[in-house]
């Protein structure tokens, strides 16, 4: 089979030529515009209210800075949220924007970025409407979670571009996979970025090496889990035509090489076969029934 039928075959089920692609770029515009609205509307709030509603922004950034590990953490958290998303004093729109930009805007910082998302798929599977502005802050901080090409590819970038795009798209790949509860952008959600990625995204540089790999390691175990046979015809795709592409650069002075030699041992080692560290301890332990804060 040629490398392109493979690919073609690999992506059949989630992209019909450009419009998944196009269907993307329509929600990332729709979601930023959900997300300046949102924004609007909470600046006219707290200027015309004698309310002060940063000790709710206050409390929702606490929570989110002790998520950790624990599944009583954990349960305690998403209580913690829904009571104050429930809070008749404090409009909801104000909870859901410093939610959405506490996660996103983490930089690395969340102790374990499973938890965090185990948190908030359980927050938004109550107010629903939190997930779009989650999405829109993921598009605003990396154009990769779309996933769409960077206009300024040709840039020299710092360590720090690499860095967050790496958090981000960890993040994102740890929010696709999760599996409790209603996930509103679960893993169907992850394996279409997947295909488009794949099929889409040019050039193959540092940065989309970066985000791919990042992606992998956070989502591939939940990917393959899911997908299997589909999964590995696209790991296909990733060494026969994305890795060939990078390998071709020859650029070692950037780090580009590293990237690549990682993303290697991610297919040779078959490391979608391990679960994640920090995944798994809250499989099957997470129930409704713990959940008082609604």
């Amino acid at each position: 089979m040629s490398r392109e039928k493979r690919k073609k075959l690999a992506g059949e089920k989630v992209v019909c030529n450009g419009q998944a692609a196009d269907i993307a770029l329509t929600m990332e515009k729709e979601r930023l515009k959900k997300l300046e609205e949102l924004q609007e509307t909470n600046k006219l709030l707290k200027s015309g209210s004698n309310q002060e509603f940063s000790r709710f922004e206050n409390r929702v950034k606490r929570v989110m800075k002790q998520i950790s590990g624990t599944e009583e953490r954990v349960t305690a958290n998403i209580n913690d949220l829904l009571r104050i998303f429930n809070d008749p004093s404090c409009p909801v729109s104000i909870s859901i924007a410093t939610l959405a930009k506490k996660m996103v805007s983490s930089n690395g910082t969340l102790a374990n970025p499973y938890a965090c998302s185990y948190v908030v798929v359980y927050v938004t599977s109550k107010f629903p409407q939190a997930m779009d502005v989650l999405l829109a802050e993921f598009h605003r901080a990396c154009v990769y979670t779309i996933p769409r090409n960077d206009d300024d590819d040709t840039a020299i970038h710092s360590s720090d571009y690499y860095e967050r795009i790496d958090s981000v798209m960890r993040l994102y790949g740890a929010l696709v996979q999760t599996d409790v509860g209603e996930n509103i952008h679960g893993i169907d959600h992850g394996w279409a970025w997947l295909a488009r990625f794949l099929n889409k995204t040019q050039p193959h540089n540092k940065a989309t090496a970066t985000a791919l790999n990042a992606f992998l390691r956070s989502a591939g175990f939940g990917l393959h889990r899911r997908y299997r046979c589909q999964f590995l015809k696209l790991m296909s795709v990733v060494r026969e035509h994305f890795l060939a592409k990078l390998i071709a650069e020859k650029d070692d002075c950037s780090g580009l090489q590293t990237i690549v030699s990682d993303i290697t041992a991610y297919l040779d080692d078959r490391m979608y076969l391990e679960e994640p560290q920090g995944r798994s301890m809250r499989k099957n332990h997470l129930r409704s029934r713990d959940i008082t804060g609604f």
